[in-house]
């Protein structure tokens, strides 16, 4: 694993959202539409790439439901649960996750 590439990552979704949010604006678009899933399409095939070489799930829990770390959801392992709100925090638990399999 290296942070060099949940870097890139990173600023890829950025880049990506930002269109997006752009485009959201001129056209009323839903997250469900044609539209839309074109835009986020290749990010996802990216992210679920990344997930299966670092066999983990918390790429997809951090952009979706974590929003890219702004929430700071908790996750952990055991009585070890802390917010995640940076890429040094998903790196940690992502670590943690593989030790532990």
């Amino acid at each position: 694993m290296n942070k060099n590439i949940l870097e890139l990552w990173e600023q890829s979704y950025y880049q990506v959202d930002n269109i997006y949010q752009k485009m959201k604006e001129l056209f009323d678009l839903s997250p469900e539409s044609q539209f839309s899933l074109c835009i986020f399409g290749p990010f996802e095939n990216y992210t679920q790439s990344l997930q299966i070489l670092w066999n983990t799930t918390m790429l997809e829990w951090y952009v979706w439901e974590n929003d890219m770390g702004k929430k700071g959801h908790l996750a952990g392992f055991d009585e070890n649960m802390k917010p995640i709100r940076n890429l040094d925090d998903l790196m940690e638990i992502i670590q943690e996750e593989n030790r532990r399999s």
